[in-house]
């Protein structure tokens, strides 16, 4: 991988466990004078760390595994239409949480979040499923554009959204919500209940959700932000 402070040989190791969160680490590799021994790791350092947004978190469970892929098995279908229908070479590692959720972690296009060099590792897309019941289900439309007095700026997007909603908001036997893309089997996580959601609904708009469950709150979600 490219990183500023990683120098030819220097080892650099992925981290994922119960703490939920994905690291990555440099260290020196030390060659021994004795064949027979085998070389040594110095000095690791930690060099990236995922974002806590994302991170699946140590009370749910954390990660049970961590694997690096650099699309030799054409894993990178979603860049193909842009790279002359060939799959992207970018490397991603591909975490399993302990809900069998598998998530994408791009190891291009890092940003710093600290003074030290320290990069962040964002999700890219999570693969995810459940085997339990549903309670409540919604269509999610897309927010649509509109001008100062609340007219759609484009009436051809009305009918898009209408006919091709984008995500759809479930509500399982837990205290998350998951909303899953139409099309693909990527979602998102809505984290904040403390017990099991009973109902969802969501404005007209589309930028908006509303939950309440057995914990006896109802929350509001802005649909932008996730919050």
């Amino acid at each position: 991988m490219s990183h500023p402070s990683v120098e030819q040989h220097d080892v650099v190791l992925a981290t994922a466990g119960s703490k939920g969160v994905v690291r990555l680490w440099k260290a020196k590799r030390i060659e021994s004078d004795n064949p027979d021994q085998r070389p040594t790791l110095s000095n690791l350092t930690c060099i990236g760390e995922q974002l806590p947004k994302t991170a699946f978190g140590e009370e749910r469970g954390g990660y049970m595994s961590l694997l690096l892929t650099s699309h030799r098995h054409r894993l990178g279908q979603r860049d193909a239409k842009d790279n002359g229908g060939i799959p992207s070479s970018t490397e991603e590692l591909i975490a399993v949480d302990a809900e069998h959720n598998i998530s994408f972690l791009p190891l291009i296009g890092m940003n710093k979040i600290s003074a030290d060099d320290k990069e962040s590792l964002d999700v890219d897309r999570t693969i995810i499923g459940h085997n339990d019941e549903i309670l409540d289900l919604r269509i999610l439309p897309t927010p649509i554009a509109r001008d100062s007095n609340n007219e759609s700026i484009d009436t051809k997007q009305d009918e898009s959204v209408a006919c091709h909603p984008q995500k759809i908001a479930v509500a399982t036997n837990s205290a998350q919500v998951r909303l899953f893309e139409v099309g693909s089997y990527s979602c998102e996580v809505l984290d904040g209940h403390t017990d099991t959601v009973l109902a969802l609904d969501v404005s007209p708009c589309g930028r908006y959700l509303a939950t309440c469950g057995k914990d006896k709150t109802m929350r509001l979600w802005h649909l932008g932000t996730n919050q």
